[in-house]
């Protein structure tokens, strides 16, 4: 179970080259944290992580649209 405060984080592979840990910043403060490997992150981390994430999926919806109608 996770400390108070914090929650567990898998960050996934998206890709060739991922082997590079993810860097998350929050509130001047920079973590570091390895993908594919479950890690307690505090809260704010994770919900950045998952913001981040669901806002590259909306970058990638609006392209799409875009260039299905052209």
């Amino acid at each position: 179970m996770a400390k108070d405060g914090y929650v567990k984080l898998t960050p996934e592979f998206s890709g060739a080259g991922d082997a590079q840990p993810l860097i998350i910043g929050v509130n001047g403060k920079l973590w570091n944290i390895p993908r594919g490997v479950t890690s307690e992150v505090p809260k704010a981390v994770a919900e950045e992580y998952y913001r981040s994430k669901q806002a590259t999926m909306n970058q990638y919806k609006k392209i799409r649209d875009i260039e299905s109608k052209s």
